[in-house]
């Protein structure tokens, strides 16, 4: 973990993030993608698109046994150091987009 400024946000367009936090912990900020402006193009081989910072809207606190989920419209940027942690471990899963439509 370390300082935001070292940190990018970023989205994707075909999956959502579902991120458990297994050991430490970190801070994750949020803002919605559309605020912010982005930085470089996107990957299609790798579902990422990277953004500028802007205004966060939110940060969260995920300590060990903490969860989050980041859709398309959620930029997001982790690995922010919290006191009493200098590092993550997370598992991140890749739900496919189509996963959440209508049946």
């Amino acid at each position: 973990t370390g300082a935001a400024e070292s940190s990018r946000f970023e989205t994707h367009r075909r999956y959502v993030d579902l991120q458990y936090t297994l050991a430490g912990g970190e801070a994750i900020e949020w803002a919605p993608r559309t605020t912010l402006t982005d930085d470089g193009d996107y990957d299609p081989a790798s579902d990422l698109l990277f953004h500028f910072p802007g205004a966060t809207v939110s940060r969260v606190v995920k300590p060990a046994g903490m969860f989050s989920i980041y859709t398309p419209v959620d930029a997001h940027r982790g690995k922010i150091r919290i006191a009493g942690h200098d590092d993550v471990l997370k598992l991140v899963v890749k739900i496919p987009i189509g996963r959440f439509a209508p049946s």
